[in-house]
């Protein structure tokens, strides 16, 4: 890293630090800065012009542009990002993309909402579309090859939702552990298409038929009829329905895979080098995030209040 950009991340990061001792952001359109709590935009930061020739590509063409442009899945994911009652685009993946937008000393985002899946959204990544992606997007070893991400700003944990009619007739006096019995028999387990969760059931389900689903309800659906003998998600998409419908632990079994994250991160395109290293920085001066705080947050599901918003 020669001396010109560790003096220009250091302006950056000193700029990220003083924004995070500001107040916290709340919802605002989509290309303006994201209000404080008293309604006033927050401002966005500066830089001395003396850096401006320094600085590396990806920085410049944010800066020549007058915005940054983000990738994010087409379809809402609550509540990272989805569309509310008002019909904005709001969520925390939605506020960090503004945020980051601010720090970086430009006013507007632009999210592109094309991808029609998680892959196709890492293709584009890949391809040079987006200055950025931010759409709760896991880090994989294939995905990985393709694209560059920051450190993780979130950590969920890998979950299941068994049949219990199912995982009954697999049982054995040597055998009764549900995540064992499903990895060593012939059964169908469910995942969303086009997500990390194919690539993850096929490491750890080995001798199962990992069946690809284009709709969650459909595959909840699926597994409390025994059609598939489990259902693979997050553990949050699966305690969101378990709270919406509880009565369905009287079919299902949840079970959560200890020791394996789903740990969620911004792609860049693979040359960003410079934007990988000032996002480790500015992730660095984000305070720690987990999802009982985004519930607090947003509620359950979309239209319901959470219990604080600051």
């Amino acid at each position: 890293m020669n001396r010109e950009f560790k003096t220009f991340l250091a302006a950056l990061v000193l700029s990220a630090i003083l924004g995070a001792c500001g107040a916290p952001a709340g919802n605002g359109p989509e290309t303006s800065g994201t209000p404080r709590p008293n309604g006033s935009p927050e401002p966005v930061k500066t830089m001395d012009p003396r850096y401006f020739p320094t600085l590396p590509d990806e920085f410049r063409r944010i800066h020549e542009n007058g915005y940054l442009t983000v990738g994010m899945y087409a379809e809402d994911r609550f509540p990272f990002f989805f569309v509310d009652e008002r019909g904005e685009l709001v969520g925390s993946d939605v506020e960090m993309a503004r945020d980051i937008a601010r720090q970086l000393g430009v006013a507007e985002v632009r999210f592109d909402r094309s991808a029609r899946s998680f892959e196709e959204l890492i293709d584009l990544v890949a391809a040079g579309r987006y200055d950025m992606a931010v759409s709760k997007i896991s880090i994989t070893l294939n995905r990985a090859q393709r694209v560059l991400f920051s450190e993780p700003y979130l950590s969920l944990r890998q979950a299941l939702l068994v049949n219990r009619m199912r995982l009954a007739a697999l049982k054995t006096r040597q055998m009764t552990d549900p995540i064992e019995l499903l990895r060593t028999n012939p059964v169908e387990i469910g995942a969303m298409a086009g997500t990390s969760y194919m690539e993850f059931a096929r490491e750890i389900f080995h001798a199962s038929e990992v069946v690809p689903y284009d709709s969650r309800e459909r595959m909840l659906e699926d597994v409390r009829r025994g059609d598939i003998a489990a259902a693979f998600y997050d553990e949050f998409e699966f305690q969101r329905h378990i709270n919406e419908f509880p009565d369905v632990l009287l079919d299902l079994q949840f079970v959560v895979l200890e020791g394996r994250k789903d740990n969620l991160a911004v792609a860049i395109p693979p040359s960003h080098f410079h934007m990988q290293a000032w996002l480790k920085e500015y992730l660095a001066y984000l305070p720690p995030l987990d999802i009982g705080q985004l519930l607090d947050r947003y509620g359950n599901s979309p239209g319901e209040p959470g219990r604080g918003t600051e």
